[in-house]
């Protein structure tokens, strides 16, 4: 997988994990650090993480994000389709919710046998998780 990431962001990435970290906001979270276990340090998670999951089954993507982390994010309060150069995506979006979930923003996006999510943990980082969705391309 590829993408664009601001200029002056610090990505960390392993096999199928990016972190991506403002510097201006905090210091950049741990290499290592698992998507699957967030954060690894509880007081900085990353303002982006770009994950790829496996989807062995192909299960259509509206099912696997209702799904997903045991159904976490099925009770978003929006939901946006979008058709990418990389896939179909799904943004679902909780940020309006009087008590937000976390992380306040997800995208997934669906390819052959595997989903990329992104998620941001901010609602300020809505136009950097677009860009990295729009700039998207997977090897």
């Amino acid at each position: 997988m590829e993408f664009t990431a601001p200029p002056s962001w610090i990505v960390s990435l392993d096999t199928a994990t990016a972190l991506l970290d403002d510097p201006m906001l905090s210091p950049p979270v741990q290499d290592g650090c698992d998507l699957q276990d967030p954060p690894c340090n509880d007081e900085d998670p990353p303002e982006i993480a770009v994950n790829v999951v496996r989807n062995d089954a192909d299960v259509p993507l509206d099912a696997f994000v209702s799904s997903f982390e045991g159904g976490w994010f099925a009770s978003y309060s929006d939901r946006e389709a979008l058709d990418l150069p990389a896939g179909h995506a799904l943004i679902v979006d909780d940020v309006v919710d009087d008590v937000p979930q976390t992380p306040a923003l997800a995208a997934f996006v669906g390819g052959p046998g595997t989903v990329i999510v992104v998620t941001a943990h901010r609602s300020a980082e809505s136009d950097t998780l677009r860009t990295i969705l729009g700039s998207l391309g997977v090897r």
